[in-house]
């Protein structure tokens, strides 16, 4: 039967990998809708569903600091990046400290650490942090519009402050996603952590190209970023692998042509 096909394929640890992947996405939904309790105000409940994401991944955790950034609203300023960018640069030079501080609240991640696995974690990418900066420009770029819109709509005002002001979080998830992007290339076990940020920032992303008023000039706003995607994806998971694709998978099969 299917069940004991299953239950054969569990036992035999065929499964572990994607399920840790099914538990991060599970975690990222959970998570989204603590985030839509959040954009109501109700931050018990989202408070709630942050919890209960993390029972399925610990990087859930970073659900909460984006809790605080929806209740707040940080104001989106030259200034208030570049005191980000001051405190993003003692997090990466104190790093060593905070890990240290970091695995006393966590012991069970001092596995990781061990001498035969110094140099699997302690080696990092610098692709994804180069995507969140380009991500930040493409966003910071277009909340021009989003400005405009505040300025100019007079009967839907509010309807344009809160859109704004949902927009600048976003952007804020983005800033954060930066910060562990640098940190996870002095340490990949911080891209657990990414996930959420990242998933954010596609959003950010898409709330962007829809600020764009003329449907032509979306159009081929959203052609680039499928060229731009596919690209990419063609040197970090194709030409960067030698041809074999991230552990023997090519996510297009045209690559091989």
């Amino acid at each position: 039967s299917p069940l004991t096909a299953l239950f054969l394929l569990y036992g035999m640890g065929c499964l572990f990998n994607p399920m840790n992947i099914l538990r991060a996405i599970f975690s990222v939904v959970l998570c989204m809708l603590a985030f839509e309790r959040a954009e109501d105000q109700k931050w018990a409940k989202s408070i709630i569903w942050i919890l209960v994401a993390l029972t399925f991944h610990t990087s859930a955790i970073i659900g909460i600091i984006i809790i605080i950034l929806f209740k707040y609203k940080p104001k989106v300023s030259v200034k208030n990046m570049l005191k980000i960018g001051l405190l993003s640069i003692a997090v990466v030079k104190e790093f060593d400290i905070l890990l240290d501080i970091g695995l006393r609240l966590l012991p069970r991640y001092e596995v990781y650490f061990g001498q035969d696995k110094m140099g699997y974690v302690k080696s990092g990418s610098i692709s994804y942090f180069i995507v969140f900066i380009a991500f930040f420009i493409f966003a910071y770029y277009f909340r021009k519009n989003f400005v405009l819109e505040v300025k100019s709509s007079e009967d839907r005002q509010g309807e344009a402050i809160r859109e704004l002001e949902i927009y600048d979080t976003l952007l804020w998830i983005n800033v954060f996603g930066i910060v562990i992007a640098a940190l996870s290339v002095q340490l990949s076990l911080m891209n657990r952590f990414m996930f959420l940020p990242l998933f954010m920032s596609c959003i950010l992303i898409t709330k962007a190209i829809h600020s764009i008023k003329n449907p032509g000039t979306r159009l081929l706003v959203y052609l680039a970023i499928i060229v731009c995607v596919i690209g990419y994806s063609y040197i970090y998971l194709y030409v960067a692998e030698n041809g074999f694709g991230r552990d023997g998978v090519v996510p297009y099969l045209f690559y091989k042509m």
